[in-house]
């Protein structure tokens, strides 16, 4: 069963999610709240508790959130785990740059939870492997995400949010270290230098966040109607990707192909992406467009693909010759 109207918040440690998930409480009620922080955390709801992690009844979770009107459900989990029980729309998260989020979350484990290993250690320790944002963001195209926020941009992301949602979650600052910026871990000195090596990885997640809300921004600045959408595919034959509308609008999106801004032509996004389906998108995952660019593209060609209606970016790669063969992904 697919829970339409209740929120799906993929809270990654250290990233203002304590602050945004208290504003949901404070706007919707906590009867409204279920949570998930894991089997033996005072947190998670009873109601989790007992059909998670003990029935391992996910169907069984939905019937009883839709029964008692959930409108918020979140926790540290990753986002694949719930997905299929929420519409794209409603499922969300923040992001922080990845350095910071990761000395803050290790200062949280030692000062909070008696975290005892050396920062170093830290860095190798397999069991706290998991705490990093791309797992839990792992198995959905950010861009399919009905909103991604940045701690950094806080206040600005929660302003959007509301407006995009016609929420009022005022601007809370719970659970925060401190500390804002990477100058004030003196004593990590010797360590910080190699974090970045530790979440290179998780850097575009976090630049892609940032090129996603400014989007968001310009759209509202604009006043039109934001898409979601990116391009998946390109090789020397075509390139594919897929768009949907925010407004959840079943009309397809009219999608632009331009290639060193030159416009090569224009697709309604219409083709199946079986794998969004997963996601709930609109269009029950006729969604996606493809482009034949056989004889069009040469080694270092900027591919670009846009919203004819209103001009809006969904992405920018350069072309790599690469070895034809294998599914769209999406």
């Amino acid at each position: 069963m697919r829970l339409s109207n209740t929120f799906f918040f993929v809270h990654i440690p250290k990233t203002a999610g304590t602050s945004f998930r208290f504003a949901a409480q404070h706007y919707f009620g906590i009867e409204h709240l279920h949570l998930d922080y894991g089997p033996d955390a005072t947190q998670t709801s009873p109601l989790v508790k007992h059909k998670v992690y003990s029935g391992h009844d996910l169907f069984g979770l939905s019937l009883s959130l839709s029964k008692q009107k959930c409108k918020f459900f979140g926790g540290h989990v990753p986002v694949m785990r719930y997905a299929p029980l929420f519409y794209a729309r409603n499922i969300i998260s923040f992001v922080r740059d990845p350095v910071m989020q990761l000395l803050s979350h290790y200062e949280h484990l030692v000062l909070k939870d008696g975290y005892t290993k050396s920062l170093d250690e830290y860095l190798v320790d397999p069991a706290k492997k998991n705490d990093r944002p791309h797992v839990y963001l792992h198995g959905i195209p950010l861009e399919v995400c009905g909103f991604i926020g940045v701690t950094e941009r806080y206040a600005e992301s929660l302003t959007l949010f509301n407006k995009t949602y016609g929420t009022e979650f005022t601007l809370l600052n719970m659970n925060a270290n401190k500390r804002n910026g990477v100058n004030k871990y003196k004593a990590y000195a010797q360590s910080i230098a190699k974090i970045p090596a530790f979440v290179a990885h998780e850097m575009p997640i976090y630049e892609k966040a940032n090129r996603l809300l400014d989007e968001r921004l310009r759209a509202q600045a604009g006043g039109w109607n934001y898409v979601h959408g990116a391009i998946q595919t390109v090789n020397s034959q075509v390139a594919s990707g897929f768009a949907f509308w925010s407004s959840q609008s079943t009309k397809p999106v009219r999608v632009q192909l331009w290639i060193n801004d030159k416009l090569l032509g224009v697709v309604a996004a219409m083709e199946l992406r079986p794998l969004l389906r997963n996601f709930n998108v609109p269009r029950n995952g006729f969604v996606g467009f493809s482009f034949s660019v056989a004889n069009s593209l040469n080694p270092g060609d900027r591919i670009r693909c846009s919203v004819e209606e209103t001009g809006q970016s969904l992405g920018e790669v350069v072309f790599t010759p690469q070895p034809i063969g294998g599914v769209i992904p999406a």
